[in-house]
């Protein structure tokens, strides 16, 4: 029976010995297999994510010297990255200001109804303005986390 690769979008055979074989056996098409599949089980798996880490960890600690000996060895590599962070960094500041902005803006609303009766019964109204900020974080919809950048929701 005959099959299209996912990836390269040509028919192939499925090996006998492999009867759910799905993507061919070319080797750029195994490496997106390899790299698809690591992706969606790091997401969804949290003892494997914890072993990638643990042994990522592990190879830091067996080669310390490695990035700064790269770095040395790769001045222009060095560069561009520092050139490339720039707007990456730009970016997240913003990201975290427009956060910060939603925040008072969830503050203001929390802060200018202290008599409505739904507000009392939950919580009382803040003395300080820390409180009413921990209020104003609190009062916002469920959304789903942000990941440590502050980049994109998991």
């Amino acid at each position: 029976m005959r099959r299209t690769c996912p990836f390269c979008r040509e028919s192939f055979s499925h090996s006998p010995y492999r009867l759910q074989q799905r993507v061919c056996s070319k080797p750029d098409c195994q490496r997106q297999r390899k790299s698809r599949d690591h992706r969606r089980r790091y997401r969804h798996d949290s003892g494997y994510r914890d072993d990638c880490r643990r042994s990522r960890q592990q190879w830091r600690e067996d080669h310390p010297t490695y990035h700064r000996q790269y770095r040395q060895a790769h001045p222009e590599q060095v560069r561009q990255n520092r050139e490339k962070q720039k707007p990456r960094d730009r970016l997240r500041r913003l990201r975290q200001r427009a956060l910060q902005q939603k925040a008072t803006l969830q503050l203001q609303l929390v802060s200018t109804s202290p008599s409505s009766d739904n507000l009392k019964t939950q919580i009382p109204f803040p003395s300080s303005f820390a409180e009413m900020a921990w209020i104003g974080l609190l009062a916002s919809p469920a959304q789903a986390p942000l990941d440590k950048n502050n980049l994109a929701p998991p």
